[in-house]
């Protein structure tokens, strides 16, 4: 990428440059008067188009007023639920004897100029409203006005709280204005609003003054003082609104008041109020639903500079934000510049990622300034969180053009539904690790080009069963690693295009039968690492084009015969790590394209002769880690193609080395740890394809010499842990592509100096833990490519001065629990990619002084545990050194590391090490 030259980068902290305070959820102003006052606290007049979000509600028929509202959209009113439900009563006002006027100010006067008189088309009442309950729980409801109302000086929305404000138990002093035309005597409403001052207390300050208001007070409400005057009748169903600069914002609804209920005087009484914000997603959606929009509040702040404009050739046009800070949510942009490339600009910006810095809330207003976003990023995949905790649907104002949204490792608990309502192009949609808990039924509703879904990484318990109802081009979703339990049947109903689905890592038990039957286009399904313990045979059976399916990690008992009948195109199952017992010979008798059976890890005791028939095509069968005694040699008879087979960890009595007569392509054979002795030299005769054989942890004795004759591609060779004493010196004398070789725990004792003659292209070899103790200096003299040697825990009492002659790319030794006495200084002479040796636990007492003179790249060298008396060796030639290790030893017991190379408690320069060594370990120094 092109990287442009940024100029004045600045970090942003939302608070510190606040300027102004507003609530646009989506695009709608809110909360804001032409005419504002400083709020009176000692008075209750009010003059014309000073609250133009109030609303009075009229009964028709004959006309009275009887409650208080307030404009929340161009069609929408909030009210108190027991003006339409009335208390203690079966009264139920319906739409139709409701009249709403907007813009009043004196409601005496039934055609006041500016003012509006609306029907009602619908009434919402919060179900949770109970009319014959103690408590006012749930006192809320919103009005559908029957037309939309045009916006003017007399006629504002007001703004509903930001997620972040908090009024409720825990807030003190927290004062709100309340306006209405409540009573003025004992009969007649006020004709022009009065307003009254109070203060919001915490719930244990409210029952302390009056500890009768608790069988009425909820979680979801609270009260407040009022000292000048108190709410009367009429006054229910107002606002309790909160002055925030030059906007205002709703918090409570006027819901219940308890005169003289502690014998205080009238003016300072209590009132109870219906907290906005617990039901403030309840209000978004009823008003969304009914083609509404409400604002919200934020912060407005000037950006001279966020961006860090480049050119990418996968992306286009990209700004990269990296030193953003934003600790508020509702932080809303009035101004981006930055340093463009040449002929570029704004409307050029194709892509969007925020990264590196802290950003609790995503800015809004981001789409005002890039019109033609398409992909926007938020955090890096597995990088260091930026803890955004809120996505608001205003955050993607005028990103209509979005194709690919990403949210990485973040701090996101949870999500308006009406989240991304305004991104009908989005494509791509990623939600990766994050605290996502539940999403709401309607999250995906107005997406309906989506094609992918990620949510991966969250804690999602549930998925509401319609939540991808409108999805109709999904293709692929990732819902891996959650907490999911269960899934409804008909939550994929509508997802035809559907192909990829992973669950994997969540807590599923059931799979409902009918889940995948609309999904005939599904080629994909991972349910790995969950607590299946069964499947139905009817879950795949419309699946037609179902090529994998991953059910590893489970607790799967048993698999119907006829569970994949229908899937003619299946290549790959896995039921690895589950608690089969048998599979039915025929469970794959129809899909005679499937490549890929992983059984391993089971309770199989019998594996059908027949089950592979049909399955010409097949490439790899994992059977280790079961129970099987016996296998039958026509068991792969028909799989000429057969690349791969494990049957290590079975206890296998018998092993029938005829079993892969036909399998002439097979490459990758595993026979580890089941414990047969003996080798035919016959055994692999037609198996010429061979690549990689594991013959570790039996009881082998030895290796005919003609055993791997006609494994000409073999590159790979297992026989550790056996009880091989001798080899052959022409055992691998056809292998020319032999590169790592592990021979370690056998009971060799010697090995023959042309062992190794044709192996040119070896990489490594593992003699650990035999019997040697004698090495010839030509064993690897033919092995060019020799990387890896370890001929650790021998018996070896010498190593010859040219052994590593000609093995110029070695790279590491290992000749750790010898009996070497001695090393000679020219050992590593021409091995000058040398990076590891190990020579601890041995006899040495001497080190030459030109020992490593040619090992520049040397890393770590271990010595520990010998009998050094004199070191001699010059450290200063290697100056890539990090760790060299002498602990127990009777000269030094010091420990050389670089800074951060490795945890010891001793660290010295190279400088402090050489000159330790000459004080401690030098020959003048030797008892005489």
């Amino acid at each position: 990428m092109l990287k442009v030259k940024l100029n004045d980068l600045i970090t942003l902290v939302g608070v510190a440059l606040c300027i102004l305070q507003i609530y646009r959820v989506n695009g709608l102003n809110c909360g804001r008067v032409k005419l504002m006052r400083e709020v009176i606290r000692n008075g209750n007049k009010t003059v014309r188009g000073e609250w133009p979000f109030i609303a009075a509600l009229f009964e028709v028929n004959p006309v009275q007023y009887i409650c208080g509202g307030t404009v929340i959209s161009n069609k929408h009113v909030l009210t108190a639920a027991h003006c339409i439900e009335k208390k203690y009563t079966s009264d139920k006002l319906p739409p139709e004897r409701l009249e709403v006027r907007l813009g009043a100010f004196n409601i005496s006067v039934p055609q006041e100029m500016g003012s509006v008189r609306m029907n009602v088309s619908k009434i919402f009442v919060h179900p949770d409203w109970k009319p014959y309950s103690k408590s006012f729980d749930g006192d809320i409801a919103v009005l559908l006005l029957s037309e939309s109302v045009a916006v003017s000086n007399f006629i504002q929305p007001i703004c509903l709280p930001a997620n972040d404000d908090i009024i409720d138990g825990t807030t003190i002093d927290v004062h709100g204005t309340v306006v209405g035309w409540g009573l003025a005597n004992r009969t007649v409403h006020e004709d022009i609003p009065r307003k009254l001052v109070a203060e919001a207390l915490n719930s244990s300050e409210c029952f302390r003054e009056d500890s009768g208001i608790i069988g009425s007070l909820s979680s979801r409400s609270f009260c407040a003082r009022s000292r000048d005057s108190i709410p009367m009748k009429g006054d229910s169903g107002g606002g309790f609104f909160v002055a925030s600069i030059s906007t205002w914002v709703q918090y409570g609804v006027v819901s219940f008041i308890r005169p003289n209920s502690t014998g205080h005087s009238h003016s300072d009484m209590l009132s109870a109020y219906t907290n906005v914000k617990s039901f403030k997603e309840w209000i978004a959606n009823v008003v969304i639903e009914s083609d509404g929009e409400v604002g919200e509040a934020t912060m407005k702040v000037d950006l001279p500079s966020i961006c860090g404009y480049e050119v990418s050739l996968n992306l286009g046009y990209v700004c990269e934000v990296n030193d953003l800070i934003i600790r508020s949510a509702h932080v809303e942009i009035s101004s981006v510049h930055g340093s463009h490339s040449e002929g570029k600009g704004n409307d050029d910006v194709r892509a969007l990622s925020f990264s590196g810095k802290y950003l609790v809330s995503l800015p809004i207003g981001v789409g005002t300034f890039f019109k033609n976003l398409k992909h926007l990023k938020i955090g890096v995949f597995q990088s260091p969180s930026l803890r955004l905790k809120y996505m608001l649907r205003s955050s993607f104002k005028n990103m209509t053009n979005l194709v690919k949204l990403f949210v990485f490792d973040n701090d996101i608990e949870a999500l308006d539904s009406d989240c991304l309502r305004d991104l009908p192009n989005l494509e791509m949609f990623c939600l990766l690790n994050n605290r996502i808990t539940t999403l709401k039924e309607k999250f995906f509703f107005y997406n309906e080009k989506l094609h992918e879904i990620s949510l991966s990484g969250n804690r999602i318990e549930n998925l509401p069963k319609n939540i991808f109802e409108r999805n109709y081009e999904l293709k692929s979703l990732y819902l891996e690693r959650n907490s999911l339990r269960a899934v409804d049947e008909a939550i994929f109903k509508t997802n035809t295009k559907l192909f990829y689905v992973n669950l994997s890592e969540n807590k599923l038990e059931f799979l409902p039968p009918r889940l995948f039957e609309n999904n005939l286009l599904l080629r994909t399904l991972l349910l790995r690492a969950n607590s299946l313990a069964m499947l139905d045979h009817r879950i795949f059976s419309r699946n037609i084009n179902l090529e994998e399916v991953d059910l590893t990690v489970n607790q799967v008992a048993a698999l119907p015969y006829n569970l994949f009948v229908n899937n003619l195109l299946l290549q790959s199952a896995d039921f690895s790590n589950n608690s089969i017992r048998m599979v039915d010979e025929r469970i794959f008798e129809t899909n005679i394209d499937l490549r890929h059976v992983n059984l391993s890890t089971n309770l199989l005791e019998i594996f059908p002769k027949n089950i592979f028939k049909n399955n010409l095509r097949l490439v790899t069968v994992l059977l280790d880690n079961n129970l099987l005694t016996t296998t039958d040699e026509s068991t792969f008879e028909s799989n000429e193609q057969l690349q791969t087979v494990s049957l290590s960890s079975n206890p296998l009595e018998s092993f029938k080395m005829n079993l892969f007569e036909k399998n002439y392509m097979l490459r990758h054979l595993l026979l580890e740890n089941i414990s047969f002795t003996t080798l035919d030299e016959f055994s692999f005769e037609m198996s010429t394809s061979f690549e990689l054989v594991a013959l570790s942890s039996n009881g082998i004795k030895s290796l005919p010499k003609n055993v791997f004759k006609n494994m000409s591609s073999l590159s790979t060779l297992f026989v550790g842990k056996n009880s091989l004493k001798t080899l052959d010196e022409e055992i691998f004398q056809s292998n020319g592509y032999l590169s790592n070789l592990n021979l370690f725990s056998n009971e060799l004792e010697s090995l023959p100096k042309n062992l190794l003659k044709n192996n040119v292209f070896l990489s490594l070899i593992s003699l650990d833990k035999n019997h040697l103790k004698t090495i010839d200096e030509e064993l690897f003299a033919g092995n060019v490519y020799l990387k890896y040697v370890s001929l650790s825990s021998n018996q070896l009492e010498e190593l010859p001065r040219n052994l590593f002659r000609n093995n110029l790319l070695l790279h590491m030794v290992n000749v750790s629990n010898n009996f070497l006495k001695e090393i000679d200084e020219n050992i590593f002479e021409r091995n000058m990619l040398i990076r590891i040796v190990s020579f601890s636990s041995n006899k040495l007492e001497y080190l030459p002084a030109d020992l490593f003179k040619n090992n520049f790249l040397l890393g770590l060298a271990y010595f520990e545990k010998n009998s050094l008396k004199v070191i001699d060796s010059n450290f200063s030639y290697v100056k890539n050194l990090q760790i060299i290790s002498f602990h127990g030893n009777p000269c030094t017991n010091m420990t050389y590391v670089t800074k951060g190379s490795y945890k010891e408690p001793l660290t010295y320069s190279l400088t402090e090490l050489q000159s330790i060594l000459r004080s401690h370990c030098n020959s003048t120094n030797l008892p005489i």
